[in-house]
């Protein structure tokens, strides 16, 4: 068996000398030229006697560096395994390793060096009470509440088709034909339909439809008809002029005929509307339904606020603990193992990678703090309620069997099962550093929380971008 020998030159980086003495293959070297004699058909000789030295010229050196290199790979994933090495990275072969010249002729032993990297060893400074973080989330206005309970009324409301007497929230259906300058309709002009919300419409346009009815026509400049809209909306979506560079170029002016209205009327604010919008029966007021809101609108940016969370506690984990890294040694790895990776791209994009390693670090040893683990039965678990999710309320419909069967072939793609075991550690390093330090609420509006998630996002998507490998430790 060859024999391997480790040189600290630091606490984090090594050396691995392994030697593949001749008495480790000699005899299975032997052994496969006779199989290779028996076999081989050579111009001049009879099968299977071709002479051995023929046969060592012919194959012995290619045959030789295989077996060597297999013994050599075997020792060194079984040093490995025992040796239990933190690595970063995989072997690579040192600097000023020798080259190897395999002569079938005259064996010797082989001698190699790999240089390895070493996590660093380290204990987790922050997971106590006095580092403190501020969760954002959003401040739940009366305003908000409001607009939801308005909208929710109008949902549940009756419907009806006024025919005058236009208001807020009604949807009005209008045909609009091309007029000449003098305001009579131009022959072979442009016409088209399309429907307007009257809140959306301009205070010129509103005062215009307030005073007619179904079936009543009125000129107007179809470019001023809905308030903050560009050239380009009112071409594509009002006059159905798909194309920006489509010839077709119509006047501004146009007759507006109603063709019709649609207006949801407010339900009344009763124990019937009440168990309509919420069906567990739990809502018997006014004040309750606004509470049941606010929770509601709270929930529905929770995700996002504890994603926004435990980017504070990535951040800060890292700045308390600035982990060193053999560097050298992983920017080498880095252009071995890549072969798009050329030195002026290693350099730009290490200090991610190094950021990105060292959080990974620091992450395996909160789990390993706190003994959180991810079993098989869980990440099932995760993929039958993802089935589960992408057919909502018709899901019972399908059958258990089905939804196992597509979650087995969900399973089947070996990167969706690593980001789910991933997802579903991330969820429980939340809670295990959440349950040891101090988090209070910082309240944002709506506005400042939606920038703040849009900036934490776009980070994210510049993070995930990197020609360098996986920045897993071994």
């Amino acid at each position: 068996m060859p024999n391997v020998v480790r040189e600290d030159l630091d606490n984090l980086n090594a050396i691995l000398q392994v030697t593949v003495e001749q008495a480790d293959f000699a005899k299975k070297f032997e052994e496969e030229l006779k199989k290779y004699q028996k076999k081989a058909s050579i111009k001049g000789f009879r099968m299977g006697k071709t002479p051995v030295t023929v046969i060592r010229k012919l194959y012995g050196k290619g045959l030789l560096a295989d077996i060597v290199n297999q013994q050599l790979e075997e020792s060194l994933t079984a040093y490995l395994q025992n040796a239990d090495l933190h690595l970063l990275g995989q072997p690579i072969p040192n600097a000023d390793q020798e080259d190897i010249s395999f002569d079938p002729k005259t064996l010797k032993d082989f001698h190699f060096r790999f240089d390895i990297g070493l996590a660093p060893e380290f204990e987790v400074n922050g997971l106590d009470a006095s580092t403190h973080f501020e969760q954002p989330v959003v401040d739940v206005t009366d305003e908000m509440v409001g607009e939801d309970v308005l909208s929710l009324r109008r949902r549940l409301g009756e419907r009806s088709n006024p025919e005058s007497d236009f208001q807020q929230g009604d949807l009005i259906a209008l045909n609009a034909v091309e007029l000449n300058d003098d305001g009579s309709v131009k022959a072979e002009g442009h016409s088209s339909s399309f429907s307007l919300l009257f809140e959306d419409a301009t205070p010129e346009a509103q005062q215009a439809l307030a005073g007619l009815k179904t079936g009543d026509s009125f000129p107007f400049d179809v470019y001023q008809l809905e308030k903050d809209r560009d050239e380009a909306f009112v071409r594509r979506y009002l006059l159905h002029l798909e194309a920006p560079e489509e010839v077709k170029d119509p006047g501004r002016l146009f007759q507006l005929t109603i063709d019709k209205a649609e207006r949801n009327a407010l339900a009344e604010m009763n124990q019937e509307f009440f168990d309509r919008a919420f069906e567990d029966g739990e809502v018997h007021s006014e004040a309750e339904l606004r509470e049941r809101i606010t929770q509601g609108i709270g929930n529905f940016y929770k995700a996002q606020s504890d994603a926004l969370l435990f980017k504070d506690f990535q951040e800060r984990l890292l700045e308390l603990n600035p982990l060193p890294l053999p560097d050298d040694f992983l920017r080498r790895w880095i252009r071995i193992s890549n072969e798009n990776a050329d030195e002026k791209l290693v350099e730009k994009e290490y200090p991610l990678f190094a950021r990105n390693l060292q959080w990974t670090l620091i992450r395996n040893k909160i789990a390993r703090q706190f003994n959180l683990q991810v079993t098989e039965d869980e990440i099932v678990e995760h993929f039958t309620n993802r089935v589960r999710g992408y057919f909502g309320s018709g899901v019972a419909s399908l059958g258990e069997e089905f939804i196992q069967n597509m979650a087995r072939r969900l399973m089947q793609d070996e990167k969706q099962v690593e980001q789910a075991y991933d997802d579903l550690l991330t969820d429980r390093l939340h809670d295990a550093v959440r349950s040891v330090v101090t988090v209070s609420e910082k309240k944002l509006s709506l506005a400042d929380f939606s920038e703040l998630a849009e900036k934490a996002r776009a980070e994210a998507q510049a993070h995930r971008h990197s020609l360098l490998p996986d920045d897993e430790e071994e």
